[in-house]
């Protein structure tokens, strides 16, 4: 398959809060990938089955899946419309939230970027092969 280019790629330590021991992982994902994207990728690596909603805080803004039916307030930044490597650099750190009820807290941390050269269309494809696994 043709290549892409090279383009920033991420390393992410993910850190489920106020659990013990700690319940952590790293991934490496595409600087291109939606945030949308990241939340199916954190679904997989985490064991999570994506039942519930979910919520990123990233610079004391807010990105996830707006529902045009909720009034509860602001409605967050719609997470499709932004790309991981248009909001962090290494050594940011931010917050993914799961699951409202329970008040799954995860603390990521961007531990390094590097150059990351990809096949045409693999990004695409890791993000649906996530999904195709929750689903699975």
């Amino acid at each position: 398959m043709a290549k892409a280019g090279t383009q920033t790629g991420y390393e992410l330590k993910v850190t489920l809060r106020d659990v013990s021991p700690p319940v952590w992982r790293r991934v490496r994902v595409a600087g291109s990938m939606t945030l949308r994207d990241l939340h199916h990728v954190l679904q997989v690596s985490l064991g999570w089955m994506d039942s519930h909603l979910h919520e990123f805080r990233i610079r004391g803004r807010r990105y996830g899946m707006p529902d045009p039916e909720d009034n509860y307030g602001e409605p967050p930044l719609d997470e499709v419309e932004y790309r991981l490597g248009e909001l962090v650099r290494a050594g940011d750190r931010f917050e993914y939230v799961y699951d409202f009820g329970d008040g799954s807290r995860h603390e990521v941390v961007v531990a390094s970027s590097a150059p990351l050269e990809l096949e045409r269309g693999r990004v695409g494809r890791l993000a649906a092969e996530a999904r195709a696994t929750l689903l699975g």
